[in-house]
């Protein structure tokens, strides 16, 4: 009987409703790679605020940079940023603490990787 309610209350639950609670989940610090033809770059990629006024920071080698459009969608993430003059998206998945997908700049996808803190 509890997982005929269990099921149910899958159902009832709005689609807003799950993706909140995912959401949320992705929240904080994640240490990141973006591997490049020449060199790999390493940081921490910070965020925080709630659905529809996500925050984000890029941190690396002592520099900060804001992250702009920031949307969660399920295991999906996106964000931009400007980077010495040039505009880039990153387009990922999140898997639990894992995080994987590219950075699009100038015409080129550069993969980036990444685990929670």
């Amino acid at each position: 009987m509890s997982l005929l309610l269990s099921l149910i209350s899958l159902f009832i639950l709005s689609p807003e409703g799950a993706t909140l609670a995912i959401d949320a989940d992705h929240i904080g610090q994640w240490q990141y790679t973006v591997e490049s033809p020449d060199v790999t770059y390493k940081g921490v990629l910070e965020f925080g605020g709630e659905e529809g006024a996500y925050t984000g920071t890029l941190k690396s080698d002592g520099n900060s940079i804001d992250l702009t459009d920031i949307a969660f969608e399920g295991s999906a993430l996106s964000f931009k940023m400007n980077v010495q003059g040039y505009a880039c998206t990153v387009n990922a998945k999140i898997d639990k603490d894992n995080l994987s997908g590219a950075v699009s700049v100038d015409g080129f996808d550069l993969p980036i990787s990444g685990t929670r803190m």
